[in-house]
Formats: structure tokens, sequence, C-alpha cells
């Protein structure tokens, strides 16, 4: 039984940082999101960074994570890397 990564009280936006190598793990994290989104309703505004961790964690690209940087204080972080 997994954990869910949404958010269980009632918030405006929520900003998942993914570790994701390349574009078909990012596709396979953000279909993963989006079936436990099924679970738990969430209706509010969601962002994804994608930062790619697990590869080279001493050397974690910050241009990667400016995008985040830019959104409202409102957002709650949540991190995002799922044992498949």
């Amino acid at each position: 039984m997994s954990v869910s990564p949404w958010p269980t009280e009632d918030i405006d936006s929520v900003l998942f940082v993914l570790d994701a190598a390349h574009r078909v793990e990012q596709q396979h994290l953000e279909e993963w999101l989006e079936r436990e989104r099924v679970k738990r309703p969430y209706s509010g505004e969601v962002a994804f960074v994608v930062v790619p961790i697990a590869g080279s964690p001493e050397r974690i690209s910050t241009r990667t994570l400016l995008p985040a940087l830019k959104m409202p204080p409102a957002f709650v972080l949540s991190g995002s890397k799922r044992s498949m």
C-alpha cells in the first residue's frame, strides 16, 4: 500500500518535485500522480518541477528549480520518488 502524495488539507496549490532522469520517467511519475489524484480528489492548482536527483545527488542543477522560485508562497511542496 502506498501513501498518497496528495495533500489531505484543503489548500489551493501544490508543487511536486519529480526525480526523473528523462522524459519517460517523468511521464511515468506524472501518470502515477494522476491515478493517485483520482483516489483523493484535489481541485487546486498543480505544478511540477523535474530535478534529476538520483543519478547525481551531489550535482543537482539549480537551473531546474528556478520555476519553483517564481511560484506563489501558497504552494505546498510535495516530493515524489516512488519505488517502481
